[in-house]
């Protein structure tokens, strides 16, 4: 997924997609303010139903940048027998994450509130400014 970094204040940035705006950890010290980067994201988080995640919204699958989290909406595209989920949030974005509660179902559309700590941002690289749509 290709996004636009707002604000680098390490290890934290804010970041801008075609799906909306987040804000995540680093470890990587190349994000400058405006630069377009493609990404994998992380959450580094187990999803709990009523703790951290919620089945069932009428927001659309993105993130959201909120005070200093994100949330993320995501369909669970699937389930492996280790727990780890495959949410879809669009053709371009897939984020992996761990469910510790089995009510979790594929196709559930999942509310995640993520704090900027749990959620990892890796560059694989920058990106011309027409990259992102």
């Amino acid at each position: 997924m290709n996004v636009v970094i707002n604000k680098v204040d390490y290890p934290f940035v804010t970041f801008k997609s075609d799906y909306g705006e987040g804000i995540a950890s680093t470890t990587q010290r190349h994000f400058d303010q405006g630069a377009v980067h493609g990404v994998e994201l992380d959450l580094i988080i187990d999803l709990i139903i009523n703790v951290n995640t919620r089945i069932g919204t009428d927001r659309v699958p993105g993130f959201s940048f909120e005070e200093d989290h994100t949330v993320i909406v995501a369909i669970v595209e699937s389930i492996a027998e280790d727990d780890s989920i495959c949410l879809r949030i669009s053709i371009d974005c897939i984020i992996e994450a761990y469910a510790i509660d089995k009510q979790i179902k594929t196709g559930d559309m999942l509310e995640i509130e993520v704090p900027k700590e749990k959620f990892l941002i890796t560059s694989f690289g920058t990106l011309p400014k027409l990259a992102l749509g």
